[in-house]
């Protein structure tokens, strides 16, 4: 996993829970934040320039956090978003340590063209992230799974993914990607059907005419 630096400026205690200090820093676009960790707990504020580096990296990664004269290791665990103009009005930051654990959400990344695509299948996606547990420095950016020798009706679950340095948290059954079945097949694949089993009962006819002329 990848780590980005940032910096930011530690907030004031006046200014910590001031929903007029808040509108202000978001109106100069700078966002309050927040590292948390056991017993640890540091409230700050950082540009909207800084945070688009994690934003727009598009995979899970650490952060270097400057404050001051610290630097601190974590992670970004939640960005809320204001839900009628859909900007960032807050983030929160775990402090992140080596020996200990964390529980995480990791983006899937599917690689390849599955071989019952290009027959005319569709993949269904079913899960997009995996929720796993892992120490710090095995965090994955991104979990790969490789769908190109799937063919129409194979499917890939959690037991199929490899996870030497972490655990995955959802059940071993959980459906990840399976190729279904098109439309336009399945109707083929039908009146394909409904024609032999119509050619067939021709046969019996033909057979059946023949006995009784016999």
């Amino acid at each position: 996993m990848n780590f980005i630096k940032i910096c930011g400026i530690k907030r004031k205690k006046i200014e910590i829970g001031n929903k007029k200090f808040n509108r202000f820093f978001r109106k100069c676009k700078k966002i309050p934040c927040i590292i948390y960790g056991k017993d640890f707990n540091i409230p700050f504020y950082t540009t909207v320039d800084e945070l688009n580096k994690i934003i727009n990296y598009n995979k899970k990664c650490g952060v270097f956090i400057k404050l001051e004269d610290d630097q601190i290791k974590a992670i970004p665990k939640e960005i809320q978003y204001d839900v009628i103009k859909d900007t960032i009005i807050h983030v929160d930051f775990y402090k992140l340590n080596d020996s200990i654990p964390i529980i995480l959400h990791i983006p899937i990344e599917f690689i390849g063209r599955p071989i019952g695509v290009i027959k005319g299948g569709r993949c269904s996606f079913s899960i997009k992230e995996l929720t796993i547990k892992s120490l710090p420095n095995n965090i994955p950016e991104c979990i790969k799974v490789n769908i190109d020798h799937l063919d129409i009706g194979d499917k890939i679950t959690v037991k199929n993914i490899e996870k030497d340095k972490f655990t995955i948290l959802q059940s071993s059954d959980s459906l990840i990607v399976k190729i279904k079945m098109s439309r336009i097949i399945s109707k083929e694949e039908n009146k394909k059907e409904e024609n032999k089993k119509e050619e067939n009962k021709k046969e019996e006819d033909k057979k059946e005419k023949k006995m009784n002329s016999n």
